[in-house]
């Protein structure tokens, strides 16, 4: 179960030397690749919002001839 945890999730396994406590902690990257995706969706977005109506027209006047 902890192995395939680790392979979906961005945690590792943590234990602690002093009263032998185990538990999972989110890896340092799961910031940066929540930021990388929200900024991603939100370029995504932009360009999607930019290009449709231009798609909609091309596709208006292809269909039309």
């Amino acid at each position: 179960m902890e192995k395939m945890m680790h392979a979906l999730l961005p945690v590792h396994h943590y234990r602690c030397h002093d009263c032998n406590w185990r538990g999972i902690r989110f890896q340092r990257r799961t910031l940066r690749v929540a930021l990388f995706v929200v900024a991603a969706l939100g370029v995504g977005l932009l360009l999607y919002e930019v290009a449709a109506p231009v798609i909609r027209v091309i596709v208006y006047l292809l269909l039309s001839q």
